[in-house]
């Protein structure tokens, strides 16, 4: 079970009698988790007043790595996984969007998830997600 609250991402595990915390990063966004996407270790977090992250989860360490960004702050009220490194989503003044980390970044993190990432607190990252598609709706 993945549970974002506020600024926390938690991972949960099923013991016996109870839900046991597995693993857990108090700083993933700036603000507040809004919404939540996985896509195998890949969680791509939107942030209600920054955007979207994209966070790994390393198994071995039980650790959580913010490895990208998005340089737009965005409203994001929903998101939408299109494939392993896409995902589309929409804003609070009616912009869908499709963000996309690039080839680079994504063998990059492949390789080595912790290499250019952060654990906690400070969002200054070496990948950043570019901007395939901005619409916005009220421009029909």
């Amino acid at each position: 079970l993945l549970v974002g609250h506020g600024r926390i991402l938690t991972m949960y595990d099923i013991g016996k009698k109870r839900l046991l915390r597995k693993a857990e990063n108090k700083r993933v966004v700036p603000n507040r988790i809004c919404t939540l996407q996985v896509y195998g270790e890949r969680v791509f977090v939107s942030d209600i007043q920054e955007g979207i992250h994209v966070v790994i989860y390393h198994a071995e360490q039980n650790l959580f790595f913010v490895t990208a960004n998005e340089s737009i702050p965005r409203w994001v009220t929903s998101t939408a996984l299109v494939d392993f490194s896409t995902v589309a989503g929409g804003d609070k003044f009616g912009n869908l969007f499709v963000v996309r980390l690039p080839p680079e970044a994504n063998r990059a993190v492949e390789d080595n998830p912790s290499a250019g990432s952060v654990r906690e607190g400070d969002f200054t990252l070496d990948h950043r997600l570019t901007q395939e598609v901005s619409f916005h709706a009220g421009s029909m």
